[in-house]
């Protein structure tokens, strides 16, 4: 400490080169100080310039110096003393230096110091306001008592006084008495001798009385004056408490709102957190999401080399589409040969069958005419003369039917023939026709056999 005390220039004058050498000195001891001994980092906190503080007397830069050295001063080992020394100043000094104070904590970082400031649990704001008052009250009826006291000793005092006049006067009194007539000499054995020597013991009685009391009034003004004192260094001690506890009140504030920052930086750290697991979240889905790109570019390449390969084939493929169309072509040609030949094939059997009817009925009545004719051959001349002329007629008819009938035999056997022949064509055809299809040729058969055979029985 003498060392660095002696590094500082004291006769500077008007040097301000100087002035500034030995600011430079007491900023670097107090930074020095606030890592060395109080473990504190002014990393934030603008050093003050030195240059400015000793040319100018800058005001802004000197209020940095005089913050750090506050911040000094209140975390020493001497702190106590500069604290009573700072509790006795004015309300507003001890307002602006708590606020200064609380400016250079709040840029004060790394590892906190212990305060040896008392602790706001030992103390009750309320007992202690209580026990001022008292104090206070006690005080001021000692200092009424010690008023009071104090005129009772001078009323004694003035007493006294008053009772060594008439001793004086007493001593001193002349030989004339009241009436005028002169009282001679005062000498031992008369009577004024014993009247005096009389109010004399009196006199000393009430003096000595006087004295007495005035004794005790002091030894009582004394005492008064010792309470008084005892009272006043407890008030000091009350007001250094309040004022302690002010202080400390104003800490408590200060952590309070530490605290509230506290809470909402952990209420921020535990979004970031969240935020984190979701920003994790998102880093295990986007990785799966890229090996899916991956698989994604690989089928991709893949399907390109398809391509590829289907390009070359394309030709080919349009070469087919355009037979598939012919070959559709071709298909629809066919069914619709197939639909008109089996209309035709159904046209047919329905003749077939009305010819087969007719051919029974006319075989049945070639057979009943066959069975006259063996019956009536004898007769033939008188039949034929008998017979009438439509009843020849009929049987022409009937001859030149069985012999168109006859006839019609071979051709009805080669109509079978190309019926099985087109049915075996057909064959496959057929299941690929539609239900409607079916429906509506069948009504188209059933109304062309109505036709045909209303035609066949009108023939």
């Amino acid at each position: 400490m003498d060392l660095w005390l002696s590094k500082i220039k004291t006769d500077t004058g008007t040097n301000w080169r100087l002035k500034m050498s030995n600011i430079k000195k007491v900023i670097e001891g107090l930074y020095d100080y606030y890592g060395d001994v109080l473990n504190y980092s002014l990393a934030e906190y603008r050093r003050p310039d030195a240059m400015r503080i000793a040319e100018m007397c800058d005001i802004k830069e000197l209020e940095r110096l005089l913050k750090l050295v506050l911040g000094c001063a209140v975390n020493c080992s001497l702190k106590q003393d500069y604290i009573r020394q700072i509790m006795c100043l004015e309300e507003d000094l001890q307002a602006n230096i708590m606020q200064a104070l609380q400016e250079l904590e709040s840029t004060w970082q790394g590892t906190s110091m212990c305060r040896n400031s008392i602790s706001i649990a030992n103390f009750d704001y309320k007992i202690l306001q209580e026990e001022r008052d008292q104090l206070a009250q006690k005080c001021f009826e000692a200092e009424k008592k010690i008023v009071l006291l104090e005129e009772e000793k001078g009323n004694l005092r003035a007493e006294v006084t008053k009772l060594q006049d008439d001793l004086r006067r007493h001593e001193t009194v002349s030989t004339i008495g009241d009436d005028g007539v002169s009282l001679g000499p005062v000498q031992v054995g008369t009577v004024r001798y014993n009247d005096m020597r009389r109010q004399l013991g009196i006199i000393k009685e009430e003096l000595l009385q006087s004295e007495t009391s005035r004794e005790d009034l002091r030894l009582k003004c004394q005492q008064q004056e010792t309470e008084l004192q005892l009272l006043q260094a407890r008030l000091e001690e009350l007001s250094k408490t309040t004022a302690e506890l002010a202080q400390l009140k104003d800490e408590v504030d200060f952590l309070r709102e530490a605290n509230e920052k506290l809470k909402i930086c952990e209420a921020q750290i535990n979004g970031y957190k969240k935020k984190l697991e979701d920003y994790n979240d998102l880093k295990k889905h986007l990785k799966f999401l890229e090996e899916r790109s991956a698989d994604y570019v690989q089928q991709n390449v893949q399907f390109e080399e398809d391509v590829k390969k289907c390009a070359a084939i394309k030709g080919q493929v349009e070469l087919y589409k355009k037979e598939i169309q012919e070959l559709h072509a071709k298909l629809d040609q066919e069914m619709s040969k197939n639909v008109k030949i089996e209309f035709e094939n159904k046209n047919m059997e329905c003749t077939i069958t009305a010819l087969e009817c007719s051919k029974d009925n006319l075989l049945k009545e070639r057979d009943n005419l066959r069975e006259l004719l063996l019956t009536g051959e004898t007769l033939k001349t008188m039949s034929k003369e008998l017979q009438p002329t439509d009843l020849l007629e009929k049987l022409q008819r009937l001859e030149i039917d069985n012999k168109a009938l006859r006839e019609g035999q071979g051709g009805q056997a080669a109509l079978v023939q190309l019926l099985n022949d087109a049915n075996k064509r057909n064959e496959n055809l057929r299941e690929q026709l539609k239900s409607a299809n079916e429906r509506n040729l069948a009504l188209t058969h059933s109304s062309f056999s109505v036709d045909a055979n209303s035609k066949w029985f009108v023939i």
